[in-house]
């Protein structure tokens, strides 16, 4: 991230390396990131101090574009941290934003992945999101990072970080809205929270049943031994 600052506290926690990318966890068990980065799916992502083993990645059904340019995977255990989506259309009239990712500091650098992030301003021309300017940027792993909304501990996702607009780490950074994306990230992510409500109303019957049987039979006996008497 060329101009940021190293992430020093746990407000970032949520933030990811994605094999030679960055990602952002917007579930427990469910990040993002783009779509250009699982063309072959990473094994592992990894927070500053935690790695978490990567199930699956689906990439947006509409090919490596930059309104498109997203994917969604599933890790085997469950992140600490994440944060919402914001998939409002009026984040399209932001002008400003956080951009976070674990890229590199300048062009020529091959320093070890550092978390960094970076205040700038937004625009929309109508056509790109763009992000920062030729000093204050996305470089090299810093994409699929998140383009953040809000305050420190209080950040939604509006975006995840593309790419460059030209020269690499020394121009302003294009990124993909989540807005234009909605249908595509909430069908994506509810199946699974679907199954699990569903596997939990299933658990909920298969407890119900034996109590019903257990309650008619003790009731069953007392007729009979009052009969009896």
């Amino acid at each position: 991230m060329v101009g940021g600052e190293e992430s020093r506290d746990t407000t970032l926690d949520a933030v990811v390396r994605v094999g030679a990318c960055s990602g952002v966890f917007v579930t427990p068990t469910a990040l993002l990131t783009s779509a250009h980065c699982v063309e072959a799916t990473p094994k592992s992502a990894a927070s500053a101090d935690r790695e978490y083993a990567i199930e699956t990645c689906t990439a947006h059904p509409d090919g490596i574009t930059a309104a498109h340019d997203l994917a969604v995977c599933r890790v085997t255990s469950p992140a600490s941290s994440f944060f919402k989506m914001n998939l409002n259309p009026a984040e399209k009239a932001a002008t400003s934003a956080t951009l976070a990712g674990f890229g590199q500091p300048r062009a020529l650098a091959r320093e070890p992945p550092r978390l960094r992030s970076i205040d700038v301003e937004v625009t929309h021309d109508g056509s790109a999101f763009i992000a920062g300017t030729s000093a204050r940027t996305a470089c090299r792993g810093d994409s699929g990072g998140p383009v953040l909304r809000g305050a420190p501990g209080a950040y939604e996702v509006v975006g995840l970080i593309r790419g460059p607009t030209g020269a690499i780490c020394a121009s302003p950074t294009e990124w993909t809205p989540l807005f234009a994306n909605s249908l595509w990230l909430t069908s994506t992510l509810e199946p699974r929270a679907r199954a699990a409500n569903g596997a939990e109303r299933s658990v909920s019957a298969s407890l119900v049943l034996p109590l019903v049987v257990i309650v008619a039979t003790l009731a069953w006996l007392i007729r009979q031994r009052l009969r009896t008497r």
